[in-house]
């Protein structure tokens, strides 16, 4: 594609020029450009992102995914949820951070919640990535469904999961939308190994 300096991308308001841009080389002015789209009060900048999510360059499916949870439509929510079993780690991290955006900024029902949540949680145990199981458990958070099986999952991956920064991301959320099942496993976290990476949930569980 053609190389555009970097100021094209905010002088040129054109949604086919932006997209161009986005998957030029350059994954800087990709990101810029996936932003300049966003500000485009434009009918075909909903449709040109979620196109943009089926690229083969994980970079852009990353700064689509990034830029979706920006515009803060709901439509993006759907296509977005495909990309939870992205192959690349970067894009899953980035569909989830837009669906966090997305639940923060729009109102979604009980229906849109438990999906997104069900689907959440199948990451934070079975995802090898522990970024990407952090902010899996983070944005189940934001989702506020605090139903037995949920809860019982959470409570799973805190007590087996091999990394302190997930089992402390589990911890926030279990406070969150948990009672009293979440006491024991949670006072078990208090006692339990010394270790100095251990203090953070140790001290998010008192």
């Amino acid at each position: 594609s053609e190389n555009l300096p970097h100021d094209t991308i905010f002088i040129r308001d054109e949604p086919s020029t932006l997209v161009e841009v986005i998957q030029a080389e350059d994954n800087d002015d990709s990101r810029m450009a996936a932003l300049a789209l966003t500000g485009l009060l434009n009918d075909d900048t909903l449709p040109a992102l979620i196109d943009l999510l089926g690229s083969k360059k994980n970079y852009v499916r990353q700064n689509a995914s990034w830029a979706l949870g920006l515009l803060a439509d709901k439509e993006g929510l759907q296509p977005l949820t495909k990309l939870l079993n992205d192959k690349d780690d970067e894009v899953r991290r980035e569909a989830i951070l837009a669906i966090k955006r997305l639940s923060n900024s729009c109102s979604l029902n009980s229906e849109e919640k438990e999906m997104i949540t069900s689907k959440l949680i199948d990451i934070l145990t079975r995802d090898k990535n522990r970024d990407v199981r952090f902010d899996a458990a983070r944005t189940i958070g934001d989702m506020e469904q605090g139903q037995g099986e949920t809860i019982s999952k959470l409570i799973n991956v805190l007590q087996n999961d091999s990394d302190w920064k997930v089992k402390s991301a589990c911890v926030g959320v279990l406070g969150r939308i948990g009672g009293k099942n979440v006491v024991g496993p949670l006072n078990k976290i208090l006692v339990t190994d010394s270790q100095v990476d251990a203090s953070w949930t140790r001290n998010r569980a008192a």
